[in-house]
This record gives structure tokens, C-alpha cells and sequence, in this order.
């Protein structure tokens, strides 16, 4: 149910209701004059509270007197995620925002957006497996200590965290984790992930070189990493040390997220650049699947990376087995390489080009983002 763009007939949602055994409720409330339809129908699903397995609400203050009614009365929830309106979020004390969540035994994968208040929305226990959210690095670090079976984890902090040098914090032991998204390389020397197979990285070319903090971040691990995502606007020298730091990766994903058409461009183009092989070193040799995809508009140099493509394709004994482009809108194509991609079709070389509505929830896999939210 999205009230940004109707409003729901109560009667049409409790015929649906009324003959479910398990119940999904995806609830995006908006802060409008009139939020008497939310209430209402909010406070009506309340009462089959006991069949939700899965939650996915987005909170304005009209709602926030109804959470405390479900305490104690959501055994059997899963997965959720909460989304709290820009305001409240900015403006309500931690206390004002009610802990629904405490008591939902069964919870294992949450979502939370916007998170301030350390607690709020979080279970007690040691129990999630998976959990996305965005929220200051306290409040990270307090649920990875929590939580040593989280198996996945998108970590998404804000611009304005503490300065990591003066951070006297000891590394977080995830026996358990295998996937994870972060927006702060420098956080990862404080994981130690003996298990991890797939990272992927929020860069951006102004950035510091955080690179010390990967390293000691590998060294903690002690894990060989297989997987590896690159995501935002990643300088090339920054990603080329990245890339030499992991030797064995298997698959490679680029996800261009530039603030202009024209960086999108340069940064594609010099990334596909450093896979190019040469006589003197060859960057990911054990390299079998490659993806590449774009945020918006489709930027790239088709004859550099047919190029780039061609010469991974020819290496003997062969190793590449997959290339893919993704994008969301395409301008006028440069056909200029198109053959030469076709050729490698034709011969063997699992390539796809694709339009896609949403590149993130395309590529929802590499930003450790669960299909269910949203």
C-alpha cells in the first residue's frame, strides 16, 4: 500500500485479509494534511497482527501512538523494514521512537532506514541473519557485536562520521558472514570475516586512499575473497591496488554511480582499462564473470571494452565465461564496437546488454539489498 499515490478502501483490504493465513503488509505512509486513511487502515491491520511474516512500513507521527499495540503480539515476523519520515527522523528524540520490534522473536533479516536512535527498531537477541541498513557507525557496530550469526550485511553510514583514527574500537569477530555492502572502507579494519566470499565497496575518486584499512581489513579475515563489487565513481589508481590486494577473485561487478554524464564516461573507460592484459602483468587472471553497470545513461567506450573483452577472451587456457552491461537509459549507441561484441557472442562468450527500469534493484545482489524491500 503506497498513500503517495491512493488511498485504500478499507473494505477491499479486509476481503483480502480476512482469507489469509500468513499475512505480507507493505504500508509506505506520507505526511500529509488528511492521514486519516492511513491511520485507520494501519490500525485495522494491527488486529491480524499474529499473521504478519513480513513488514515493510514507512512511518509518518500520525502512526507512531499505534506501534506500542504491537508488542508482544508479532510472533511469527521474520523480515522487516522500517523507513521513517524524513522529519521524524531528524527531529524526534531516541526515546520517542517506540522499540515495536523488541518482542518479534522470530525476526531474522531487517531493514531500517534512517536510523538514529540506537535500539529502535532492532530484537534483543542474537539472532538476525541479514540486516540493511543506513545509520551512524555506533550504531552499526553495536548490532554486528549483537548479532555473530549475521550471515549478510549492507552497511550504508553517513557523510559526517567520526574521524576512524581516534576510533578506540576492537575488530568485530562474523564468524558467519558471507555477503557485504559497506559505504566506509575505512570500517573494515574492525571486521575480522573468516568466511566472506563477497564485498562490495562505496567509492568515490576524492576520496582519501583507504586502502591500509582494506589491507588490514584481508589480513584480519583471512579469507580468500571470490567476489567483489566496486560502486559510486571509484578513482582508478585507488581500484587498481584494490584489485591487485585480491588475486582471486572469480567475478568482478563495476557499478557506476557518477554525478555527471561526463565522469560516467571517464570512470567506466579507466576501469575497463586496467583489465586490459599486457605483456607485463595481467590484473585478476582467475577472472570468469564481469559485470558492468550504469546508474543512468549507458557511457561507455564499446571498442575499449570489446578490447578488453577480446583480449580475456583469447588468453589460454581460457577463463572468461560472462560479460554483462546493464544501464537504465542509452544514448545515441556507438556501433563502432558492436561487431566486435556480437563476434565474441558468436564464439562462445555469455555476454548480455541490458535496459533496466532500476540498476540497484537490478543489481540488488551486489548492494546486499534483499528482494523483498520496497
Amino acid at each position: 500500500m503506497d498513500f503517495a499515490n491512493y488511498d485504500y478502501a478499507l473494505e477491499a483490504a479486509a476481503a483480502h485479509v480476512e482469507r489469509s493465513v500468513m499475512l505480507k503488509i507493505h504500508f509506505y505512509a506520507l505526511q500529509k494534511p488528511d492521514t486519516s486513511s492511513q491511520t485507520r487502515m494501519l490500525s485495522y491491520l494491527i488486529q491480524y497482527s499474529l499473521r504478519w511474516e513480513e513488514l515493510c512500513i514507512a512511518l509518518t507521527q500520525d502512526l507512531m501512538p499505534l506501534l506500542p499495540s504491537l508488542r508482544h503480539k508479532i510472533p511469527s515476523l521474520r523480515r522487516s523494514w522500517v523507513q521513517v519520515d524524513g522529519d521524524l527522523a531528524e527531529n524526534t528524540a531516541a526515546d520517542q521512537v517506540d522499540d515495536f520490534l523488541q518482542t518479534a522473536d522470530s525476526l531474522v533479516e531487517i531493514g531500517v532506514s534512517r536510523c538514529l536512535s540506537p535500539g529502535s527498531f532492532l530484537p534483543p537477541t542474537n539472532q538476525l541473519t541479514h540486516y540493511y541498513a543506513d545509520a551512524p557507525w555506533d550504531i552499526h557496530q553495536g548490532i554486528l557485536r549483537m548479532n555473530s550469526s549475521l550471515v549478510t550485511a549492507h552497511i550504508n553510514m553517513f557523510p559526517d562520521e567520526p574521524e576512524w583514527s581516534t576510533l578506540a574500537c576492537e575488530v568485530i569477530p562474523l564468524s558467519h558472514f558471507r555477503c557485504l555492502f559497506i559505504s566506509h572502507i575505512e570500517s573494515l579494519a574492525y571486521f575480522k570475516t573468516p568466511l566472506l566470499n563477497q564485498i562490495t565497496l562505496d567509492l568515490l575518486p576524492d576520496e582519501r586512499d583507504f586502502f591500509t584499512a582494506l589491507e588490514r581489513f584481508l589480513t584480519n579475515s583471512s579469507s580468500t575473497l571470490r567476489r567483489l563489487g566496486l560502486r559510486g565513481m571509484p578513482d582508478a589508481t585507488l581500484a587498481s591496488k584494490i584489485l591487485r590486494a585480491c588475486p582471486d577473485l572469480s567475478e568482478l561487478a563495476i557499478i557506476v554511480n557518477p554525478f555527471t554524464d561526463h565522469l560516467a564516461y571517464e570512470t567506466s573507460s579507466a576501469l575497463v582499462r586496467l583489465l586490459i592484459p599486457t605483456q607485463e602483468s595481467r590484473l585478476l587472471p582467475r577472472l570468469s564473470r564481469f559485470h558492468l553497470a550504469f546508474e543512468g545513461t549507458l557511457l561507455l567506450d564499446h571498442e575499449l571494452y570489446a578490447q578488453m573483452l577480446e583480449s580475456r577472451w583469447n588468453i589460454r587456457p581460457r577463463v572468461l565465461q560472462t560479460a554483462t552491461v546493464c544501464f537504465q537509459r542509452e544514448p545515441n549507441p556507438s556501433g563502432s564496437a558492436h561487431p566486435g561484441l556480437g563476434a565474441l557472442r558468436c564464439a562462445g562468450l555469455d555476454f548480455t546488454l541490458t535496459k533496466v527500469g532500476n540498476t540497484q534493484e537490478y543489481m540488488a545482489h551486489w548492494l546486499c539489498r534483499p528482494g523483498w524491500i520496497g
